[in-house]
């Protein structure tokens, strides 16, 4: 049985793109309601979380749609 080869910085990053896509979803319901408090809330969780995953993708040299650079001037990449 050959041995795969699994780009484990690619499917993090898979997963943080559908994360942001469903608090996008979230969001948008949660305008719907009208409640200015509960979108107080959400603001609030949803800074916070993308907050961190922008940390996480920074420490671990993930791209964000291949926009972020590295600290060396260029852009962060994997194989």
């Amino acid at each position: 049985m050959k041995k795969c080869d699994v780009n484990h910085p690619k499917l993090i990053s898979n997963s943080f793109d559908k994360l942001h896509e469903q608090l996008s979803i979230i969001r948008a319901h949660i305008q719907k309601m009208d409640d200015p408090e509960a979108e107080e809330l959400f603001k609030q969780m949803e800074i916070a979380c993308l907050s961190r995953l922008r940390s996480l993708r920074l420490r671990l040299e993930i791209p964000y749609d291949g926009h972020e650079v590295n600290g060396q001037g260029g852009v962060s990449a994997w194989a």
